[in-house]
């Protein structure tokens, strides 16, 4: 065995034998990510989807609407 074919066994072998602990790990930072991005966006996105769809569907007809400025 050349040393090049050794070193590359040696950085490899434990990536491959990795455990279930060790997957969590590594993908733990990316299912942060996606936890972070639901409470900051998607979240409070929909609650304003939401609250905007009861203020159209309050719309009576004669009411008057105020400017947007």
């Amino acid at each position: 065995m050349s040393l090049s074919t050794a070193l590359v066994l040696a950085v490899v072998a434990p990536a491959a034998g990795g455990g279930l602990q060790d997957t969590l790990i590594q993908f733990a930072p990316i299912l942060f990510l996606v936890v972070v991005g639901y409470f900051l966006m998607w979240r409070p996105q929909a609650q304003r989807q939401k609250q905007h769809q009861a203020m159209i569907n309050g719309v009576k007809r004669g009411d008057t609407m105020a400017s947007a400025r």
